[in-house]
């Protein structure tokens, strides 16, 4: 995807890339299984400023030289990868038992834009579902 105009001075380009994958099934009258998947990766960045012709002042006196090397510190990059367990354990018409598994990965590999936000994380929930 491109951003910018014909008179901007560098041009941005990014790509995301996301991939999804989910499969629910009844593999027994009162179990229910949910498995989803969700990939995704991201990168950004900026073409080299290589054509400034006009004064300093066109630019509201922006320091030029900090913004000629956009393109040396302004890339993102990452990739992410989530998996879903969903357990449901019917009792009857009204009651049901929920087990769900979580897991998420984050990882940034280029951190020096925000800080390094590389992380991952588990979260498991039990839960009592009464339909009224």
């Amino acid at each position: 995807m491109h951003y910018g105009s014909a008179t901007d001075l560098t041009t941005n380009y990014s790509t995301v890339n996301s991939y999804f994958f989910t499969i629910d099934a009844r593999p027994f009258q009162n179990i229910a299984v949910s498995i989803k998947t969700a990939i995704n990766n991201s990168r950004m960045g900026f073409d080299p400023l290589t054509n400034w012709v006009g004064p300093i002042d066109q630019i509201g006196k922006l320091d030029f030289a900090g913004y000629a090397e956009v393109n040396t510190y302004s890339d993102l990059a990452s990739d992410s990868f989530e998996f879903d367990l969903n357990l449901n354990f019917i009792i009857n018409d009204n009651l049901s038992l929920l087990a769900e598994a979580n897991y998420q990965n984050f990882d940034d590999n280029q951190p020096y834009v925000y800080g390094d936000t590389t992380g991952r994380w588990f979260y498991g929930k039990l839960s009592l579902r009464y339909i009224f």
